[in-house]
């Protein structure tokens, strides 16, 4: 069997005296078999390339006509010798395509590599002997496609594409695991502490979050963080947000991602996957650095809403990248302080965070530690001023968010 991509370019059913001509240009995919194939089997083939186009161009692919071709005897002219082919039309889908020439560009920029740079690195060989163990991954990955999906739900997609990724193609038993990362990184013990955590301790798997740390941690998506210990915050808003849109329950509600940030995560997280499928198709590292800096480069690291603008002086003091109602929200339930209400920045301050947050249990000043603040430094000032604190007298409120962590007391607020 062989398979074709023919280019083509032109429109055949016009007339010269019309106004107008329209020049089309499209691909077909040619089957070519020596012998007769069970047309279920060709389907099934068709369907494998047309999931590859589908990742490759970021682009839901229809199939507008499926023309079959079946080969007269040679008949001889002389000095030639030419094929009929006897056509049957087997599928035929009126098209309609009215993409603007701006709409065909900005989609032709999703396009993670093309068919030119497939072949240079065999990819379609690549493709068909690991199709059986990628393609529960890329229809997960693909199924952003499909209409009105709604981003909780490709943000569950896209987790558990890279969840399956890791268990076939990297490793899948907990001994492995802990093994390798242990000889990895036996010389960054806090790394290996958070991994081998209490939440991985109590259980006979590789948990989520850490089959994510290891998957970022092999990939060239680090630049995206300012710190390396930014992207172990993100896995965990990520594991947390998984956690909601799964069983919605209210203990991860406000530490689930939202609207903005969840949209950015989700871009995050196909980047990723995007990486390891173009290296299981055969792309080196320099094509990999090329398109994963192209995207993620196009992605903005923090989500301030318009209103909050004004206070970016003051956010940059904690490295706020969100609005301040998601860090009120959070606080209000971890930190049982009530019902939201609203809060208000204190402007007259030197260093850390202050705002006043109110609540339907009443008025709290709130306290975030400015990022150059060592946590030994934290700790001595609620020793200094543990009488006129609330929830938080014998160590700070930590709170995780995004890809950021913010240390934080209360203060009682007198009537």
């Amino acid at each position: 069997m062989k398979i074709e991509f023919v280019p083509w370019l032109g429109k055949h059913d016009y007339l010269l005296n019309t106004e107008r001509i329209t020049l089309e240009q499209y691909i077909t995919v040619d089957l070519i078999y020596k012998k007769i194939e069970n047309f279920n089997n060709i389907i099934k083939l068709l369907n494998q390339i047309i999931l590859l186009i589908e990742m490759c161009t970021n682009t839901k692919i229809e199939i507008t006509r499926i023309d079959g071709f079946k080969n007269s005897l040679y008949y001889k002219i002389p000095q030639t010798r030419k094929r009929i082919l006897n056509t049957y039309r087997i599928y035929y889908a009126k098209e309609e395509n009215e993409l603007s020439n701006v709409e065909l560009t900005k989609r032709d920029n999703n396009f993670i590599c093309s068919l030119t740079d497939i072949i240079k690195v065999n990819g379609l060989n690549n493709w068909f002997e690991k199709i059986d163990d990628l393609m529960t991954i890329v229809k997960l990955y693909n199924k952003k496609f499909e209409y009105n999906i709604g981003k909780e739900q490709e943000f569950l997609n896209i987790v558990q594409a890279l969840e399956f990724y890791h268990t076939r193609f990297v490793i899948e038993k907990l001994e492995d695991f802990t093994k390798e990362i242990n000889e990895k990184y036996s010389k960054q013990l806090s790394l290996l502490e958070y991994i081998f955590d209490k939440d991985q301790k109590r259980v006979d798997y590789i948990t989520l979050k850490n089959r994510l740390i290891d998957l970022i941690l092999s990939s060239n998506i680090l630049f995206f963080f300012n710190k390396i210990i930014n992207f172990c915050y993100f896995v965990n808003s990520v594991t947390d947000t998984r956690h909601y849109y799964t069983h919605y329950g209210t203990g991860k509600k406000f530490k689930a991602l939202k609207d903005a940030e969840l949209h950015i995560s989700i871009f995050i997280l196909n980047t990723l996957l995007e990486y390891f499928l173009l290296k299981e198709l055969g792309f080196k590292e320099g094509y990999l650095e090329k398109v994963t800096r192209d995207r993620l480069n196009k992605v903005r690291k923090t989500v301030i809403p318009y209103n909050e603008q004004k206070n970016l002086e003051i956010y940059d003091r904690v490295n706020l990248i969100t609005s301040i109602k998601n860090i009120s929200l959070n606080i209000c339930k971890d930190c049982n302080l009530g019902t939201y209400i609203n809060e208000k920045i204190i402007e007259d301050n030197e260093q850390d965070l202050f705002f006043y947050l109110e609540t339907n249990k009443g008025r709290f000043k709130i306290r975030i530690f400015n990022k150059s603040k060592k946590d030994d430094d934290c700790n001595n000032i609620i020793l200094k001023n543990r009488k006129k604190l609330v929830y938080t007298t014998r160590h700070f409120y930590e709170l995780i968010y995004f890809y950021e962590r913010y240390r934080i007391i209360i203060y009682k607020v007198e009537k």
